[in-house]
């Protein structure tokens, strides 16, 4: 039973590691993640600043969180692959 406990937690740790590493290749280190979730979802806010100053609208926001999403979800499956 613990074994399955381990198995999950790294296969967490592999999908967060996914999240980061897309949303910092995208201008955005984990720092400036932290709190933005109220301005990240405003729809009328076209002008969120990434970590180097990049300006992205909503719909930009939501394509790069999609992206997140699914990268996150594909690299579950393939640990799961792995186990």
């Amino acid at each position: 039973a613990m074994a399955y406990g381990q198995i999950g937690f790294i296969q967490a740790l592999g999908g967060f590691f996914t999240y980061f590493v897309i949303m910092t290749e995208n201008g955005f280190r984990p720092t400036r993640l932290f709190g933005i979730r109220a301005e990240w979802e405003d729809k009328n806010d076209h002008g969120v600043l990434d970590s180097y100053g990049q300006e992205w609208s909503y719909s930009q926001r939501k394509e790069l969180e999609y992206t997140c999403h699914t990268a996150f979800f594909v690299s579950i499956v393939v640990v799961q692959w792995a186990d």
